[in-house]
């Protein structure tokens, strides 16, 4: 019929660009012996550590605020070095590290009780999940911090929801080592610390003290602190260290209150509580052993006693009373 041809050529067309882009046939088939392998992905074993491990082979979100980045900064306490980091948000009340909050992950005003503070491998949490005391941490004896984000608790335990932060503190060396400073600042604020250490053989120390006042930017928020405390470090051999150290932290401070907007828009820094006052005690002592099984592994064991007390004082004219506390972990 008229036009048959080209309508056949045109189907012709058709059917080889099909073959082409759609390869079927025998020319397209494989036989098993062709067939290439599955590819095959190296076993991953995920697990958690708490020893030393470079941080590029940890399986965790963690970061590290270096001695570098301390001595660069103009934080004032430990909770002030975790402001930059990623995540993490800290509040302070009273404006001197004695109420700082440090929340991780978002957890609000449950934070306290869901993140994990270790100084030197140490809980320092309070037992009554009512958070850290950042101020008893002198910032002059911090050698790194690192921020572990993530649910920590099958490792560390409880207090680990949202994640740790471990603080590790400087080690003494063989090498004879001292210093002091001065520290002034805004509302008669002043610090006064020194440090100094050495060693001899295999054993080396390490003290410090520290003592800071300040009357605080609003009425009754003053703060008055002492900080003593020392290292001692003793290499029994080549693969066995012993290590004994401790420390003294002793404080007061006022109690300004909450103001409701009004109050504040008159005058922000009055108090609503000019009696108000809290004070707390608290020292410990840890001796620890660490043992290199080559082979074997690492054997780390830790000894530890604290002891902490407080003291808060609520007076009023029609019902006074005296509210005490004191634990021992």
């Amino acid at each position: 019929e008229e036009g048959s041809f080209p309508m056949k050529r045109r189907r012709l067309t058709f059917v080889l660009i099909a073959m082409l882009i759609f390869p079927w046939g025998s020319s397209a088939q494989t036989t098993s012996e062709d067939e290439p392998s599955p590819a095959r992905l190296p076993e991953v074993v995920v697990t958690g550590t708490r020893s030393t491990e470079e941080i590029r082979r940890i399986p965790a979100n963690i970061s590290v605020i270096t001695a570098e980045e301390i001595r660069s900064s103009n934080a004032k306490t430990a909770a002030d070095l975790l402001r930059r980091e990623e995540g993490v948000v800290v509040r302070d009340l009273l404006g001197n590290g004695k109420t700082a909050q440090v929340d991780l992950r978002g957890f609000g005003e449950t934070a306290g009780s869901n993140t994990l503070v270790l100084v030197d491998g140490r809980r320092v949490n309070e037992i009554d999940l009512s958070g850290t005391d950042w101020a008893q941490i002198p910032i002059e004896q911090i050698e790194r911090i690192e921020v572990l984000r993530g649910p920590g608790s099958v490792l560390y335990g409880d207090n680990a929801t949202a994640g740790v932060i471990n603080i590790i503190t400087k080690s003494p060396s063989g090498k004879l080592t001292a210093g002091g400073g001065v520290t002034l600042g805004s509302y008669d604020r002043y610090r006064v610390d020194a440090q100094a250490g050495g060693g001899y053989g295999r054993t080396a120390v390490s003290f410090y003290g520290s003592h800071e006042d300040s009357d605080g930017y609003r009425d009754n928020n003053d703060y008055r602190a002492d900080d003593f405390g020392g290292k001692a470090v003793w290499d029994a051999t080549d693969r066995i260290r012993l290590n004994l150290s401790g420390s003294y932290h002793e404080d007061s401070f006022g109690l300004p209150g909450a103001l409701t907007q009004s109050e504040v828009n008159a005058d922000r820094r009055q108090t609503v509580n000019p009696d108000d006052q809290g004070s707390t005690r608290d020292y410990f002592v840890k001796a620890g052993l660490d043992w290199d099984l080559r082979t074997l592994g690492q054997l780390l064991a830790d000894l530890s006693y604290r002891d902490r007390s407080g003291d808060s004082k609520f007076p009023d004219a029609f019902f006074p009373f005296k509210n005490d506390f004191d634990t021992e972990t």
